[in-house]
């Protein structure tokens, strides 16, 4: 093997080591930015927990009988917690690293849940019911929902190979 095979091959490992560095930045700080987003639009008015993709923890929060201020707190928390794991993840364990992005994982999980739930009732949380119905709200909701299934993905990836990115 060549000096120049060798370099190539250290320099195409730093290449991809950087892009999965960068992706786990952008990921994770623009889902606890929209964490953070969401959680104060709550706290500001507490209807805005009921948006289709917030609508699972609406039912969580009614269930365990928590005030939808304290849920708006969790994600903003949650949001503020996966931005300091994006950010500072290089001077944390790997414990610790994955601890910083499993509360926003549940807020996903259950955003995930919420959005499976409204596509097979075919009827969003405010009643309306739109033609093509559970068809519709796919459409209208994938994004956020390859969203949340691409981080579950990303983080079982990163505790699967005990990676430090």
């Amino acid at each position: 093997m060549s000096d120049n095979e060798t370099d190539f091959g250290q320099f195409r490992a730093h290449l991809l080591n950087a892009t999965l560095a960068n992706k786990t930045l952008s990921v994770a700080t623009i889902v606890g930015i929209a964490h953070i987003i969401s959680g104060l639009c709550v706290f500001m008015d507490h209807n805005a927990i009921l948006v289709t993709p917030l609508y699972f923890l609406y039912d969580v929060a009614t269930y365990s009988h928590l005030h939808i201020h304290i849920a708006a707190i969790i994600m903003i928390m949650t949001g503020w917690l996966a931005i300091m794991g994006s950010l500072y993840g290089a001077f944390l364990t790997h414990r610790l690293h994955i601890l910083c992005f499993l509360p926003q994982q549940i807020l996903l999980f259950l955003q995930i849940v919420g959005i499976t739930k409204i596509f097979f009732t075919g009827v969003y949380p405010d009643g309306y019911q739109p033609h093509g119905e559970g068809w519709f709200i796919l459409a209208d909701q994938i994004w956020v929902w390859l969203l949340a299934t691409s981080h579950t993905l990303w983080l079982w990836f990163l505790i699967i190979t005990r990676r430090k990115l």
